[in-house]
């Protein structure tokens, strides 16, 4: 019995008789004078806990015995393990390993204690993922070095000064990392391993592996310039040079209310951001998108015309219920 009111099937069996016995001989007592039969009921209420989605609840009667949701909520970077109902004890992350959560996914449970306005909150239990980052020195001497990391936010890659890798011939400066040899680099030295904006593009797997590239480059600077492709910004301009930008260095891809230069803007259009070609066929980018450069490089502004359809379609994102609408053209 857990507590002695809310306890997983096959606990408290000869309790749970007398409590049925004497809530049904009162419900029969009401009916004798003429009022309405009545139920006790009870709500689960189960709470993410950093987890995605919002608070799912559902309504059961006393002395039932029922299943715990599966399935409500996820995380990134996180296994599910458990629900308990003390939200300090679920969010310690220091908890000892063999300590394990109240109820798992999926428990059978009931609840024996008729209580006014009775609800019972659990919170989701998450463990974090261990998973090791190779470092692969991509044809410079030294070979690999790896590392296990435990999913934490604020976790930060390997310094590459720390590696002892010696670049290849006519490959002096290092250009960041990259998920293959020759891709283009995807995060810099030391960066933010668990940062949001990165999580999509980490093959994330509890106890897998992840293998990063260095990218070593033959020039320790480059030349970007955002070409406006037909706008200008509010000073008239119709391109910004940024010169003698460091090899390895990450930048934040502006967007057209002035994140690096003053709002650009086009008459009858709307800023739609940027791609390498400037008819829009070469690799997009979004206002905001991180981009680390590895040679002197053009970026053209997007711009699609004001009354221009699309089709927008909703995703429901894990959500535990509901359909999510259909398609439609806006």
């Amino acid at each position: 019995m857990r507590n002695g009111v809310f306890s997983r099937r096959g606990t408290a069996r000869r309790a749970a008789c007398f409590f049925l016995a004497a809530i049904a001989a009162g419900l029969a007592s009401c009916n004798d004078l003429g009022g309405p039969i009545e139920w006790a009921t009870y709500t689960i209420v189960y709470h993410a806990n950093d987890g995605s989605g919002g608070v799912v609840s559902t309504t059961h009667r006393h002395g039932d015995t029922h299943n715990l949701r599966t399935g409500v909520f996820d995380r990134v970077g996180y296994t599910f393990e458990g629900w308990s109902r003390d939200p300090h004890w679920a969010k310690n992350p220091d908890r000892i390993p063999d300590d394990r959560p109240e109820f798992a996914d999926g428990d059978s449970v009931s609840r024996q204690a008729a209580r006014v306005d009775d609800v019972i909150n659990l919170f989701a239990v998450w463990i974090p993922y261990t998973f090791t980052v190779i470092y692969n020195a991509n044809n410079a001497t030294c070979g690999e070095k790896a590392r296990v990391y435990i999913f934490a936010v604020g976790a930060r890659l390997s310094p590459i000064q720390g590696m002892s890798f010696i670049p290849p011939p006519h490959l002096s400066f290092f250009g960041g990392w990259a998920m293959s040899p020759d891709g283009q680099p995807e995060f810099v030295d030391e960066d933010l391993f668990f940062d949001p904006d990165l999580l999509g593009n980490l093959p994330l797997e509890n106890g897998g592996t992840i293998r990063l590239y260095a990218r070593w480059l033959a020039r320790n600077s480059f030349t970007i310039v955002f070409d406006f492709n037909s706008g200008t910004d509010a000073e008239g301009k119709y391109y910004e040079e940024k010169e003698n930008e460091p090899a390895g260095r990450l930048l934040w891809l502006p967007n057209e209310y002035g994140l690096q230069f003053p709002p650009l803007s086009r008459a009858n259009h709307f800023f739609d951001g940027w791609n390498a070609h400037a008819n829009g066929s070469g690799n997009p980018y979004r206002s905001g998108d991180r981009f680390i450069p590895t040679d002197d490089t053009i970026l053209y502004a997007q711009w699609r015309p004001i009354g221009a359809t699309f089709t927008v379609a909703f995703n429901a994102n894990n959500a535990a219920y509901g359909t999510p609408p259909p398609p439609r053209n806006t």
